[in-house]
């Protein structure tokens, strides 16, 4: 071929390109966000298959539904519509009196699991969007007081530094207390 050198050329160009490895940057996330909704997706069907009998399947729908919600925002949405789905195909199925409680404790898992980076959330949208409040964007919604209700009940938080050792003690005695309340209950 002729052109094969030139092809060459061409391509090594493309590929030390500053102007595509930035851009690149940016497709990363989103090819990891397609490829953990089809795996969730793939999961949550295998779950109403299976009616939710096996656990293996649970424990991978909630580790692959976290994912999905860390990897991007809108990831949320999709781990969202997929508790509808799980709802409706157990109405549909007939079984849904015995399953929604299943289904209700696989979200809340999932939605535990993903509470930390919801603080982040909030910490950038005050961060970015620093006037909202001020303008009265969020009229109701005021996020200093969602985000100090959050970290009130949540692991031991202080100011200064979240990993000191009286905040892991005192995360380690929450849990603990959290763990034997369940226990009990």
């Amino acid at each position: 071929n002729i052109n094969f050198p030139c092809n060459t050329l061409i391509i090594s160009l493309l590929v030390i390109s500053p102007y595509y490895l930035f851009l690149s940057n940016y497709a990363r996330p989103y090819t990891l966000l397609l490829l953990l909704c089809l795996l969730s997706s793939y999961l949550a069907y295998l779950l109403i298959r299976s009616d939710f009998k096996k656990k293996t399947l649970i424990i991978s729908y909630i580790i692959l539904s976290t994912a999905v919600a860390y990897t991007h925002y809108f990831g949320t949405l999709v781990v969202a519509s997929q508790a509808i789905y799980l709802v409706c195909e157990c109405y549909i199925n007939k079984n849904l009196k015995k399953n929604i409680l299943k289904i209700f404790l696989i979200e809340l898992a999932i939605a535990l699991l993903f509470m930390p980076w919801f603080l982040v959330l909030l910490f950038q949208m005050q961060v970015r969007f620093s006037r909202l409040e001020e303008n009265e964007a969020f009229r109701y919604f005021n996020l200093q007081a969602i985000r100090d209700l959050i970290l009130f009940f949540g692991p031991g938080y202080s100011r200064s530094t979240i990993y000191s050792t009286l905040n892991i003690i005192a995360s380690s005695t929450q849990f603990l207390l959290f763990a034997s309340g369940g226990y009990y209950l």
